[in-house]
């Protein structure tokens, strides 16, 4: 490693290369703004949670609960398919996008 000037820090350095194994495009995604909540709620009332947490390990119990939860997902919230119109990058905010708009206009001049 190599210090830092004549400073007692040590640089690290590396290099990552990255490649998604999907693309982040035209991917389906939870709508949970159009989700049916009120029969979501109704749902759970109406489950018998002891016969789902009977089990004395909390693992188990965990996993019964998260396979209820996804079912009741799978079951009120609608998925969607995201639509290719978004031209930002998903790690962008819409404000750094607003920086760079107005950054590239200002060079323009």
């Amino acid at each position: 490693m190599n210090k830092f000037g004549t400073s007692d820090h040590n640089i690290l350095e590396w290099e990552i290369q990255l490649s998604p194994i999907y693309s982040l495009r035209n991917r389906p995604y939870l709508d949970y703004a159009q989700a049916d909540f009120s029969a979501f709620r109704q749902e759970m009332n109406n489950i018998d949670w002891s016969a789902i947490l009977q089990s004395n390990n909390v693992n188990e119990q965990w996993q019964s609960f998260h396979q209820l939860l996804k079912t009741l997902e799978r079951q009120f919230v609608p998925v969607k398919k995201s639509t290719s119109r978004r031209k930002k990058a998903p790690w962008l905010s819409y404000k750094a996008i607003k920086l760079v708009n107005r950054k590239r206009k200002v060079f323009k001049k």
